[in-house]
């Protein structure tokens, strides 16, 4: 099936504002077509009013769904939400991470990639104790042996970074994590490390930490409230932010249910700091329940609070391609190798996020997903479009 997508706001992917303009999806690829008639072979479809974008990306999400207690059903939460990519963060280590790559990822109609955690045990959670980060046993030749075996789902190495997994390692776990990521990368591919920010145990700061990241790696968690936070005590955003951005270190929003507050973001946003990504955290315990909720949900959040659309749709389509190798990075909609594809629309309705600190966000407008198209297919579609 074809099909002809009329009169919709084409939004490229680094943020273009967009013009009225008709899609036609032909064997499985994009074409734009200036003629509003459609051909006989596709199905024409009314998308005024709506948004079309790139399949979009959810960059920090749970996908181990059964073998572990953070993982959610990709397809259940991204389809639905305008998502054909979601990047596993770190569910798994070197033991445990032969399920999801063999058994939960093939199984999925969403594309899911995924970042392999350090710690050979993977993130724990739902225990009373958090895997620790002693990087006298972190498996380096293993995991490189993984991401030769599996270079096209890996994508990188993820490490929490908070007092409950360091436990007074100081840096040393977050410099060997760099080490083995480059070892990887001399192997010719691509391995940004991804670590989680929290509570540093002292004397680190998150200046240390940034400091220890090369360009193109992620910190997560960015407005994160435990201990130091990227707020200086003049309520400002600290100097080593704009200076890690400068160097070229990402920030993933990484929302979740207990890893941001409005405060944060909003004076990080009045200083025209924006997360380069904007990752749902989702997974078995928070999925569909407020405020993580899905992908969609997060960046109505992220409008609520100020963050323009010229930069939500890239944090969500183009970035994470070039963050993390998906291929067609920063080419525009005709450009896209295959037709993946978010068509949504910015309507009037009230929605109530809560933060951490127990704060109230009311959101006036949100972004509702109207239909998803996998490789040409449509896997997804209001019923009332």
């Amino acid at each position: 099936m074809d099909y002809f997508l009329a009169n919709g706001i084409l939004l490229e992917p680094f943020g273009n504002s967009g013009e009225h303009g008709n899609l036609l999806i032909r064997n499985g690829h994009i074409e734009i077509v200036s003629d509003g008639t459609p051909p006989p072979s596709a199905e024409w479809i009314d998308c005024s009013d709506c948004m079309i974008t790139s399949g979009l990306i959810d960059t920090h999400f749970h996908a181990n769904q059964f073998a572990d207690s953070l993982g959610a059903n990709a397809d259940v939460v991204c389809i639905p939400n305008g998502v054909t990519t979601a990047i596993d963060a770190g569910s798994c280590g070197v033991s445990n991470i032969g399920g999801l790559l063999r058994f939960n990822i093939p199984r999925y109609t969403t594309d899911v990639r995924a970042l392999v955690n350090v710690v050979s045990s993977g993130q724990l959670y739902g225990t009373p104790y958090e895997e620790t980060d002693d990087p006298e046993y972190f498996e380096v030749s293993e995991i490189c042996r993984l991401f030769q075996e599996y270079p096209d789902e890996l994508k990188g190495i993820k490490i929490r970074y908070h007092a409950n997994c360091t436990k007074g390692f100081g840096l040393r776990p977050l410099q060997k994590t760099v080490e083995i990521a480059s070892r990887v990368e001399d192997m010719g591919l691509k391995c940004p490390v991804v670590v989680h920010l929290g509570q540093l145990e002292e004397p680190l700061t998150l200046q240390d930490v940034l400091e220890t990241l090369r360009p193109g790696d992620v910190a997560a968690h960015v407005f994160q409230n435990s201990g130091e936070t990227l707020l200086s005590r003049e309520h400002r955003v600290q100097r080593c932010f704009f200076e890690a951005k400068e160097r070229g270190i990402q920030f993933d929003l990484a929302h979740g249910r207990f890893n941001f507050t409005f405060e944060n973001i909003a004076q990080a946003l009045k200083e025209d700091f924006c997360p380069d990504m904007l990752g749902s955290d989702v997974g078995a315990g928070n999925c569909y329940i407020r405020p993580a909720f899905s992908l969609m949900s997060t960046m109505t959040m992220m409008y609520a609070l100020g963050m323009p659309l010229e930069k939500i749709i890239p944090a969500v389509t183009a970035t994470p391609k070039e963050v993390y190798d998906l291929g067609t990075a920063g080419k525009g909609l005709k450009e896209e190798l295959s037709a993946d594809l978010s068509v949504f629309r910015l309507v009037k309705g009230k929605i109530t996020f809560v933060d951490r600190m127990k704060e109230k966000l009311t959101a006036k407008e949100c972004f509702m997903p109207m239909m998803t198209i996998k490789n040409g297919k449509v896997i997804y579609r209001q019923s009332i479009f």
